[in-house]
């Protein structure tokens, strides 16, 4: 829907979001930031990440990249020492940080896949039909929609709904059980909806009075070819597992053959190495073949499932919000603050347990409702507070708009719009 502010928005402030909105790189955000390293050259160009080595002739940076509104990736830059004005490195606590966050976002596939296969799923009947049925904390899922990408879309969405709690905490607990239903076809969502009585062209929705939210998707297709690659993924852990367990006994074989055959110490202690060596290596070689497979599943279930995510982020955060935060019987939400923290995490980036807000809404009403929830999370760091709780009780109500706007921001709307046009020019 149209979104209307609470105030007028008046030239300044639109040609400070017109830059913003043109600029070519935005401040990044996270739900958790990581520290870094820094390399700057004499030519004034400056990278960030992590100083893996230096000597007298190199500096040799791992560096991160997070493309506003893209995935974050890592770059492994040499730079000639000749080049280099300073090298700015963190202390070693916040170093030894960085660099488990590195190694964790390098082992990213493996660790989701770890999680893919911990859930849990049963059965329902719904409709005549079987769904897959998960039970947990924050939601439900039904899904139609075969296992293996049953249990991947399952991981996203316990990831966003960690991400809703720690930008605004919790308040209640639900009185009904929020259900999300994930449907294999767009064909097959707009039956299900049709069933329902709405006719919804978006690929996501929430629907209240049934404290439901409805997703499709044309997983049905990605699920075809994910089968064709899921057979190897199978086989490689088989074979991992396999040399895994024979590791040990091999080495206690070659270690009693060669005690027989009068070795001494410390050959048996070369020999025992090199096997070891050996049969590290082909551990070496199945781990990453395992995840190259990992990678390659990820990357189509990405492709495939990009734009249903994009909007079931947001109107699972519609439901998230009355669930667990601010439900209508106590609270009136404005819709500019609703539909301006949604469309944040529409546009969020999950990465390694974090969620980036680095991008932001085409659509002018919503771009104007996303500035202003970006700042009142970020710069004014309301979400959480009691002060946000005020502002959306129902008693609030006999207040007009800009009196409770003024109050929650502790100044003049023509003070604070000076700030916002500030900090909106401050991110290019």
């Amino acid at each position: 829907m149209r979104s209307p502010l609470p105030f007028h928005i008046t030239a300044g402030w639109w040609i400070a979001w017109c830059v913003l909105c043109t600029s070519a790189a935005c401040q990044v955000f996270s739900v958790r930031d990581w520290p870094s390293e820094r390399v700057e050259l004499i030519d004034g160009r400056r990278y960030e990440g992590l100083v893996e080595s230096q000597d007298d002739a190199w500096v040799h940076l791992i560096q991160i990249e997070r493309p506003a509104g893209r995935p974050m990736h890592l770059v492994i830059r040499p730079l000639a020492r000749s080049s280099v004005a300073a090298v700015v490195r963190l202390q070693p606590a916040e170093q030894a940080e960085l660099r488990r966050q590195i190694k964790r976002f390098l082992n990213r596939s493996r660790i989701e896949a770890g999680r893919i296969d911990a859930v849990r799923l049963g059965m329902v009947q719904r409709h005549d039909a079987r769904y897959l049925h998960y039970r947990g904390r924050w939601f439900s899922l039904e899904s139609s929609v075969d296992e293996p990408t049953t249990r991947r879309v399952i991981v996203r969405v316990e990831q966003i709904f960690t991400a809703y709690r720690q930008i605004l905490p919790p308040r209640t607990d639900s009185r009904r059980p929020l259900c999300i239903v994930m449907l294999g076809s767009m064909s097959e969502y707009h039956a299900y909806l049709g069933r329902l009585g709405l006719t919804i062209g978006n690929p996501a929705c929430f629907i209240e009075d049934d404290n439901l939210v409805v997703a499709g998707s044309e997983l049905a297709r990605f699920a075809a070819e994910l089968s064709k690659t899921e057979a190897r993924h199978d086989q490689l852990r088989a074979e991992l597992k396999q040399l895994e367990r024979r590791l040990p006994l091999r080495l206690a074989e070659i270690a009693e053959q060669l005690k027989c055959e009068g070795a001494h110490g410390r050959q048996i202690k070369r020999l025992l190495a090199a096997e070891r060596g050996e049969f590290e290596r082909q551990i070496k070689k199945k781990r990453d073949e395992l995840n190259r497979v990992d990678r390659t599943n990820a990357q189509k279930f990405n492709a495939v499932t990009s734009g249903m995510f994009t909007t079931l982020y947001h109107e699972a955060f519609h439901a998230y919000l009355e669930n667990y935060v601010y439900p209508r019987k106590n609270y009136d939400v404005p819709v500019w603050l609703n539909e301006g923290q949604a469309m944040m995490f529409e546009a969020g980036v999950l990465e390694n347990d974090t969620l980036r807000f680095d991008a932001e809404s085409a659509e002018r009403y919503y771009a104007y409702s996303w500035g202003l929830a970006y700042c009142l999370a970020f710069e004014n760091r309301l979400p959480g507070t009691p002060a946000l709780d005020e502002y959306v009780r129902r008693r609030a109500n006999g207040i007009s708009p800009v009196k409770r706007f003024e109050k929650l921001v502790g100044t003049t709307l023509d003070k604070f719009e000076k700030r916002w046009q500030r900090y909106i020019l401050g991110l290019r």
